[in-house]
């Protein structure tokens, strides 16, 4: 089974992608556009072709206007929009669960963050909305290997399964789709 990280924000080494058991990991700047958005206006700002696409925004009106034309959203504060859910899983798009929010927090932040994340990703589960789990790393210190990605994924409330399936099966069918729009 191949595994994807979806999203870093730096070039890793492929001895260091074969290390940490991942096929290959999606460059921010270079395969994945992550385009965040405050208001409408900035909504209309078409995804790059050939490029995973991330829509990131707080309010779940404009993701839901995106639904269409990106791959992946991402809310930071993982609000629980059941409309939001369904479009993405009618559309079959996915939102990015990325783990560095959790790993660079701590205390009751952490604790806080956790337990938002879990929420979303068991209404992602009933409302059948994929999702990825991703890393976000700046640096080869900060990404994880797919053990502890699933490791964590359990921390989320995920069977190993549901995480493999993640990292595998719906990353890479996103990318997969990404590169066949040219």
């Amino acid at each position: 089974m191949a595994y994807y990280d979806m999203h870093v924000r730096f070039k890793p080494s492929a001895s260091d992608l074969r290390e940490l058991g991942f096929a290959s990991a999606c460059t921010g700047g270079e395969q994945v556009q992550e385009c965040v958005i405050h208001n409408e206006n900035e909504l209309s700002q078409a995804p790059a072709k050939g490029k995973i696409s991330i829509l990131a925004c707080e309010n779940p009106e404009l993701l839901r206007k995106g639904v269409k034309r990106f791959d992946l959203f991402f809310v930071s504060s993982f609000y629980p929009d059941t409309a939001l859910m369904r479009e993405v899983a009618r559309e079959e798009k996915a939102f990015e669960i990325p783990v560095n929010g959790l790993l660079r927090s701590g205390g009751y932040a952490r604790a806080n963050l956790l337990a938002r994340m879990r929420f979303f990703v068991r209404l992602c589960i009933k409302y059948k909305a994929d999702f990825v789990l991703t890393s976000r790393a700046s640096d080869r210190l900060e990404m994880k290997s797919v053990d502890e990605l699933i490791a964590i994924a359990g921390m989320l409330g995920l069977e190993p399964q549901q995480a493999k399936h993640s990292l595998s099966d719906v990353a890479g069918r996103i990318i997969s789709e990404a590169a066949s729009r040219h």
